[in-house]
């Protein structure tokens, strides 16, 4: 058991419940804290210790788990507090998982999300409704959903969705910088031209290397037919694989001026926006020697 170079040992240990009696699980545990004194070093007792976690977990004993991670890293952590709260929670004792995850500073946001998604179902399960839905409410804040909506609107009441929608629509106006989930909210929950204005007002924020967030916006926006929104979000990802220069890339940027060209035949207004003519000209001054993408796009 000492040598595990093929994470076979650690396998075997996050199961052991399954196949092994609460006496034999006993045995083991005590078996590894004599393993755990008998290491040579710290990192390989750590490993150890590790292994007493697992089991802990696994038998829902949070005084096996915290003794482990007390003997592993000494002072505890906001990681720790979060886990030993996790495995009180999993015992049945949410209000022991609620005291531990308290003793996180609220300034500390490492975690964050894990400990809000916690503190949920602690809230939940304790049956305090009103510390529930204040609680979800402010993961709404933080992550602006459809889930952390449909969270929200479980606990306060599907009644209040119109006022909740219309104060987060307000919250994003007021922004000084460009959300791209806050984008994909406001275009998920049917606020169209509030998605709108805060593409084009925030449009030279847009980093266009975040394409996974950025190209479903744009593929959205231009279904809905709010084009010069699309066009906005085209051109953030066409200049980032041009400034690149990186020739594989070079389809992509192709596949986004071609949608642009399309998108800028039904765009009658620019509302102060380079026209497509315009913003071509620039785009060739920038970048007319990248021969490879030209010859691509002329083909």
């Amino acid at each position: 058991m000492s040598g595990d170079n093929y994470g076979v040992r650690d396998a075997v240990i996050e199961c052991a419940d399954q196949y092994l009696s609460p006496g034999d699980l006993n045995t083991l545990v005590d078996h590894m804290w004599e393993r755990t004194e008998k290491a040579p070093d710290e990192y390989r007792g750590r490993n150890w210790l590790f292994a007493i976690e697992s089991i802990a977990r696994q038998i829902k004993d949070p005084a096996l788990f915290e003794k482990a991670r007390r003997r592993s890293w000494g002072e505890l952590s906001v990681a720790a507090f979060l886990d030993i709260a996790q495995v009180h929670f999993d015992a049945g004792d949410p209000q022991s998982a609620l005291e531990w995850l308290q003793k996180a500073k609220a300034t500390d946001t490492f975690k964050q999300y894990e400990r809000d998604e916690l503190m949920l179902k602690i809230l939940e399960a304790l049956g305090d409704h009103e510390q529930a839905g204040i609680q979800a409410e402010l993961m709404f804040d933080r992550g602006r959903t459809r889930e952390s909506l449909d969270r929200l609107l479980a606990i306060v009441g599907k009644e209040n969705k119109p006022a909740i929608i219309e104060e987060a629509c307000n919250a994003i106006s007021s922004q000084d910088n460009f959300s791209s989930g806050d984008t994909e909210f406001l275009l998920d929950v049917g606020c169209l031209e509030d998605a709108e204005e805060h593409v084009l007002r925030f449009s030279d924020q847009m980093n266009g290397r975040l394409y996974t967030s950025l190209l479903p916006i744009a593929t959205t926006l231009a279904k809905r037919k709010r084009r010069l929104a699309a066009s906005m979000v085209y051109r953030a990802l066409l200049e980032s694989i041009l400034a690149r220069g990186v020739s594989k890339y070079y389809t992509h940027g192709v596949r986004y001026l071609r949608k642009l060209d399309k998108l800028a035949g039904k765009i009658d207004d620019w509302h102060g926006y380079l026209s497509h003519a315009a913003y071509m000209a620039q785009l060739k001054e920038d970048h007319g020697r990248k021969r490879s993408f030209w010859s691509r796009y002329e083909a």
